[in-house]
């Protein structure tokens, strides 16, 4: 009876909860600008740079609501992360669809938070915002300009800054297009794999802590600051959000000592992420990272149980393609809907570059720790292998 009546009460909770975040999601709803409107000295706070191959895209707040500007390169006006100014601008609508066909580039701004486009035309910065967000986005700028610098092609240290900063703008649409053909996309997206490659290496670090009177705190504590840093230093995605707050939840229920289910903490790790943001759930990566984690949990056992060898080395076979399977079955539907394709060969790319995996985030973790040692240079020369490698395979799979 007890049982029966704990199951309703849960149920009653859920559907609260998502009463209550459709709720959030109608005020989080933008009324976007309707015709043309300039501006003169106004202040506005640059939020946001996003570096492109021949202009840069600013995420620029003005009267507490989100506008997007193009600036092209080499332009008179270049502004950083954190600058406040004193701007000349124009206000306009968002693009409208070109065709029914088309993609709607306008409505894909709407639901990212923008309410219209400006224009910058002067922009004189007098201030410079406070608070750790605007360092940390500077400090990323700053390792995105000293990457720069590294004696690489640039099609490598743009696949390496997509992997350790977030930054995707400098990767070519032909690697692109291949890694999505392979099915792989998911590796130039920083994700729950890459985050989960950091969680063991720090949790095998700090296991000795246990030993310790108060160790298992001070454990949940260092995973919770090397995993949030991770999180800030590659942008906070919204693919990195989700399994970093999953990590969360599931780290804070290893320290109460309490067994959680798998899909406890991913569904915690969403309402917790849309309650703050609604407009998230448009999110392409946020849909493509729950979708592919709830597939594992749910498919994995099952795959499981229907076999799993004894010898270690096919085990370990084994769990990559079921977990590639149960990850591809749930994501298929957004695929064909989104890319209007499906990766017929993931598995063998899968099969061929997850092993190397925890190789690629360690030793691009370590380039960044020891970039202005002696070391590092002999470090580079031979972690580019490794990126020509995972370069090779998306192409060859692709092809």
């Amino acid at each position: 009876m007890r049982s029966h009546t704990t199951k309703l009460i849960g149920l009653a909770s859920l559907c609260a909860l998502a009463l209550l975040y459709f709720y959030r999601y109608q005020r989080a709803q933008l009324n976007p600008v309707l015709k043309e409107e300039s501006y003169s000295l106004r202040s506005i706070e640059v939020v946001q740079v996003k570096s492109g191959a021949y202009y840069d895209a600013y995420e620029i707040l003005f009267e507490e609501s989100l506008y997007q500007a193009k600036l092209q390169k080499g332009a008179k006006v270049q502004l950083a992360p954190g600058d406040i100014c004193l701007a000349d601008f124009k206000l306009s609508p968002l693009p409208k669809q070109s065709h029914p066909e088309a993609f709607n580039y306008g409505d894909f701004l709407l639901k990212r938070g923008f309410r219209g486009q400006m224009q910058i035309s002067e922009a004189l910065v007098f201030a410079k915002a406070d608070g750790a967000l605007n360092a940390i986005k500077n400090f990323r700028k700053g390792l995105a300009e000293n990457i720069e610098l590294w004696p690489w092609s640039a099609s490598e240290k743009a696949l390496f800054k997509a992997l350790f900063l977030g930054i995707k703008s400098g990767i070519s649409n032909e690697l692109k297009d291949a890694f999505q053909g392979a099915g792989i996309m998911h590796l130039l997206a920083v994700s729950g794999l890459h985050l989960g490659i950091i969680y063991l290496l720090l949790n095998s670090f700090t296991k000795f802590l246990r030993a310790f009177p108060g160790g298992r705190f001070w454990q949940f504590a260092i995973l919770l600051l090397g995993i949030w840093s991770f999180v800030f230093l590659t942008g906070a995605g919204a693919s990195v959000l989700r399994a970093a707050t999953m990590f969360t939840f599931m780290g804070f229920g290893q320290l109460l000592r309490r067994k959680t289910n798998g899909l406890r903490p991913v569904l915690a790790s969403a309402l917790f992420l849309l309650w703050f943001k609604p407009l998230l759930i448009h999110d392409l990566g946020f849909q493509l990272s729950y979708a592919a984690v709830i597939g594992i949990l749910i498919l994995l056992p099952i795959f499981n149980a229907f076999h799993l060898s004894k010898n270690r080395i096919l085990k370990n076979l084994q769990q990559i393609v079921y977990v590639s399977l149960s990850a591809q079955i749930f994501t298929a539907p957004l695929s064909l809907y989104y890319f209007e394709q499906f990766p017929t060969y993931f598995l063998i790319a899968n099969l061929l570059i997850l092993p190397i995996m925890p190789l690629l985030m360690y030793g691009g973790l370590a380039l960044l720790l020891i970039d202005h040692f002696f070391i590092a240079d002999r470090l580079k020369e031979i972690y580019l292998y490794l990126l020509k490698l995972i370069e090779f395979i998306g192409r060859f799979v692709a092809d």
